[in-house]
């Protein structure tokens, strides 16, 4: 899940205060620059500031990765400094796409249970409605309580007649309740 990735990762980089690096406003230093003498003329020296901030950079560039999926990890290849993987990473799973919105949308409202047990499926439904919040598409109670119930099968018809009937329970109760419910 990317919203928890992305949480794990600024904890870490703010706690070192160097979001900078991430957000551009600490820019990517040159390794060489020019340097003026009265005695010669115009020449490149090493960038006596380079060395620091690439080992910070290179360091946040290796945080990065420890959070993410193998697959989110192949996204990271090509890029040379921790701002240009953070956006890629931004671009990739944060987009407010339509398409995005859609896909997510589709997916909560038809996931099965199946035979899956009643914490695995709480916890694809719960990532799937994470996903949307990572988007800007935040699902509201109402909507949480209601599409988690959807696609539970013959077995919970009756906790599903006891969820519909007013007043809506908070999803946190809802969620507690089934875990009851399929225990039985």
């Amino acid at each position: 899940n990317f919203l928890v990735r992305k949480t794990q990762i600024l904890a870490l980089v703010e706690s070192q205060d160097l979001q900078g690096f991430l957000t551009g406003k600490v820019a990517a230093l040159t390794e060489l620059i020019d340097y003026f003498s009265s005695f010669s003329s115009q020449k490149l020296v090493p960038n006596p500031q380079f060395t620091s901030w690439r080992k910070t950079d290179r360091l946040i560039k290796g945080w990065i990765p420890n959070t993410l999926s193998e697959s989110a990890i192949g996204l990271l290849v090509g890029f040379e400094t921790s701002k240009d993987i953070w956006r890629a990473l931004m671009n990739a799973f944060s987009r407010k796409s339509h398409e995005r919105e859609f896909c997510l949308t589709h997916l909560v409202t038809s996931l099965k249970k199946n035979d899956d047990y009643v914490e695995d499926y709480i916890g694809k439904f719960k990532q799937i409605c994470n996903d949307l919040s990572a988007i800007g598409k935040p699902v509201d109670e109402g909507a949480l309580v209601y599409w988690l119930h959807q696609e539970l099968g013959e077995g919970y018809k009756v906790f599903i007649a006891s969820m519909i009937c007013p007043p809506t329970l908070p999803y946190e109760e809802v969620v507690s309740l089934f875990q009851s419910f399929d225990s039985r």
